[in-house]
């Protein structure tokens, strides 16, 4: 695929999101509609698209624009600490395993293309995680999912991930 097909938008309409991740030796969970739509409407987008394919840091800030990011939701502490407590008690009864290196790079390369990553809220809770700072919450559950990617018996409130265990 080249700048000029998208251009012409034959390459980004005729093509599904499978086929463009290839091209471009993207992972094609990364390729959500709205990059898709930001693909054919700035070719110098696509070009830096090329450009950082290998280079996880940089397609991370590329296809996870804050535009898109959704604010984690409005859950009370007493809400997260009980969850947390439920799949700390769902990884104890698995025997406190992690999944493999592999498998949570992979889990964390589909939560870092998700339009639902987000800064935490203001929180003493997410001070404490070491998460008020950077994009590493969901904002469907609100998990910091630097951790919980580690977690065999979890999964992603949106499909992109499934448990292990």
């Amino acid at each position: 695929m080249t700048v000029q097909q998208v251009e012409d938008g034959a390459a980004v309409e005729g093509a599904d999101s499978e086929e463009i991740a290839r091209k471009l030796g993207i992972p094609a969970q990364l390729l959500t509609s709205s990059v898709l739509t930001q693909i054919v409407d700035d070719p110098l987008y696509l070009h830096h698209l090329e450009l950082c394919r290998n280079d996880p840091a940089m397609l991370g800030l590329l296809l996870g624009p804050e535009a898109g990011r959704t604010a984690p939701p409005e859950i009370r502490t007493t809400e997260l600490l009980s969850r947390a407590g439920v799949a700390i008690g769902r990884w104890a009864a698995s025997g406190f395993g992690r999944v493999p290196e592999d498998a949570y790079r992979a889990r964390m390369t589909a939560c870092q293309g998700c339009e639902h990553l987000a800064v935490p809220p203001k929180s003493r809770l997410y001070r404490l995680t070491g998460s008020a700072q950077q994009k590493s919450v969901c904002g469907l559950c609100g998990c910091d999912v630097r951790r919980k990617a580690w977690l065999p018996t979890e999964h992603c409130p949106d499909g992109r991930w499934s448990a292990e265990g």
